[in-house]
């Protein structure tokens, strides 16, 4: 479902619309189990990155590698936001 929503959504980045594949982004298709799979495949993605995280400083060697990893992971998306924000 991740490599579902990942695909359609990055073709729709580039403008290339699927019919009803792509109104999963726009429209939910409200049926509840789907909005309850989508719910909780979120949630999944972001508790195991929060583990992943907290594996990484307790496991791992290097913190200043950890903290660089998480600080870019964090400001790259921010600034290509607010690049493509203030652009408009």
């Amino acid at each position: 479902m991740l490599i579902f929503f990942a695909g359609t959504g990055a073709l729709q980045m580039f403008g290339l619309r699927l019919g009803i594949l792509s109104e999963v982004h726009t429209r939910g298709y409200g049926s509840l189990p789907f909005m309850l799979l989508a719910f909780f495949m979120g949630l999944s993605v972001i508790i195991t990155s929060l583990l992943g995280a907290a594996m990484a400083f307790r496991l791992g060697e290097d913190r200043k590698a950890t903290w660089s990893c998480l600080l870019f992971g964090i400001l790259v998306p921010l600034v290509l936001l607010l690049i493509v924000h203030f652009e408009r």
